[in-house]
């Protein structure tokens, strides 16, 4: 679904974190997303989803937020869509706060409030509120394609960044208002343990 119409590059891995070496699964401790985006095994597209943060500590995220942006940047990306947390804890509140104010920072970031957009849609987690369920992984490519669509299709599908987030994940299909190019983009995020659930 994301990757329809795009040159679509996705490194999804378990237990990534933002600055620093991820924690341990399996034998394996991803690399970061600064790891990744200083020295890319392939040129970043334009656009860059980030979707990670569950794993950081929250009052270091704004900082490691500035120094991702400065070596996305550096590598030539114009947009960087950054995926807000699942608010059931505390701490990912405030993680969200300092994506935010990322934001106000950085024009090239926007906020992909997935809080809002899946907090009213339990079966879209396992039992722990954060990990996605097969349907929750779907929920989220429908929330993020109108984003995406909104960053590449220029003004015919500038309709698409003013949908609300949560219209277009809660329905039955993406939003699609325009003909994407043949844009290029990066996706660092999360990735799934087994079959339908999916890690911070």
């Amino acid at each position: 679904l994301l990757a329809k119409g795009f040159d679509l590059q996705l490194d999804a891995k378990v237990c990534r974190r933002l600055a620093e070496t991820g924690c341990p699964y399996k034998g394996d401790r991803p690399q970061s997303v600064l790891s990744l985006v200083e020295k890319p095994a392939k040129p970043l597209g334009s656009i860059v989803v980030v979707d990670v943060g569950y794993n950081d500590i929250p009052d270091d995220y704004g900082a490691d937020v500035d120094r991702v942006m400065q070596a996305l940047t550096r590598q030539g990306v114009t947009t960087v869509i950054w995926v807000t947390m699942q608010e059931n804890r505390v701490l990912y509140r405030t993680t969200n706060a300092a994506i935010a104010a990322a934001a106000e920072r950085w024009p090239q970031i926007t906020v992909a409030d997935w809080h809002g957009a899946s907090t009213t849609k339990p079966s879209w987690f396992v039992d722990d509120g954060l990990h996605l369920s097969s349907q929750g992984a779907l929920g989220l490519a429908r929330f993020l394609r109108p984003l995406v669509l909104a960053s590449t299709c220029g003004t015919a599908c500038q309709r698409a960044k003013r949908e609300s987030s949560s219209k277009a994940a809660a329905s039955d299909r993406p939003i699609d208002t325009g003909t994407p190019t043949a844009a290029k983009y990066s996706v660092l995020s999360r990735a799934c343990q087994k079959s339908g659930v999916c890690s911070s």
